[in-house]
């Protein structure tokens, strides 16, 4: 093939190759995305389950009736409060 017949089609590669690269692209930042965002949400969730946690011992702590108020909020970093409101 002569320089001259060649040219367009090495220029229909490039574009060709360009576009799937800009494709590739797209999809690998997506995932990122995507896992960035399914790592945040379980992250909240995790972190949810924990502060409820934290309530429903705080609220079993008190009906015991063995520790106050403020010792419970203080051992269970919360604040009083929350703690009274249980």
């Amino acid at each position: 093939m002569t320089k001259v017949k060649s040219f367009p089609y090495e220029a229909s590669l490039k574009a060709k190759w360009d576009t799937q690269n800009a494709f590739d692209y797209a999809i690998k930042e997506a995932a990122k995305e995507a896992a960035k965002a399914a790592t945040k949400a379980a992250t909240e969730k995790e972190r949810a389950k924990a502060d409820q946690e934290k309530l429903d011992s705080a609220k079993f702590l008190k009906e015991t009736g063995l520790l106050s108020n403020e010792q419970i909020a203080k051992s269970l970093k919360l604040p009083l409060e929350v703690v009274e409101k249980l």
